[in-house]
């Protein structure tokens, strides 16, 4: 039985994979770079977590992104 579960995982298509992934809540920005090396915003949302609602399709990338990479994380001091 455990062999047939480790075998559905892996042969389980990326698109189920994906949906399973949820994004992190916080801010998510897409910076682009232009010829000259400059970072500029190319898209951006905010995410609330599960009071969100439906999330859109740039969010949805997001999701997918943090799961290969890493973020940017920061504690504000008053």
């Amino acid at each position: 039985m455990i062999k047939e579960l480790v075998q559905f995982v892996r042969e389980a298509p990326q698109l189920v994979k994906e949906q399973a992934i949820e994004p992190k809540a916080g801010l998510h920005i897409l910076i682009g770079f232009d010829e000259e090396g400059k970072g500029v915003a190319v898209d951006s949302e905010r995410y609330f977590g599960k009071k969100h609602g439906e999330v859109s399709q740039f969010l949805k990338h997001c999701a997918v992104n943090q799961e290969a990479g890493w973020m940017v994380e920061y504690d504000i001091i008053v």
